[in-house]
């Protein structure tokens, strides 16, 4: 869940900001890429001088999609051995008898 803090120092001293966790910033990479225009952390679309949507570059939409693909394959390289470790928990209380079937 993204998180609002306040800056204490330098020159945006008081300033409200967004910070996002790992998951929340892949999924802003997806949703950009998707829309095409830069968002802010907080959800907003960024705008120029004159109003208008500041599109994404070709290279930018390539960084995100990059991004979002390395996210995915380390989330697919986690769920393996968090599985691997629950269940060698799992038997392990087994063989204890902490847990009865």
């Amino acid at each position: 869940m993204s998180t609002l803090y306040t800056v204490r120092e330098g020159k945006n001293r008081g300033k409200q900001i967004t910070l996002l966790n790992p998951h929340e910033k892949a999924g802003k990479a997806k949703y950009e890429k998707a829309r095409g225009c830069h968002m802010t952390n907080a959800g907003d679309v960024k705008r120029d001088e004159r109003g208008k949507i500041i599109p994404l570059t070709n290279g930018q939409k390539v960084y995100r999609a990059g991004y979002v693909r390395a996210h995915r394959d380390m989330v697919a390289a986690y769920a393996p051995k968090a599985k691997k470790a629950a269940f060698k928990k799992d038997r392990a209380a087994l063989k204890s008898g902490r847990i009865e079937i």
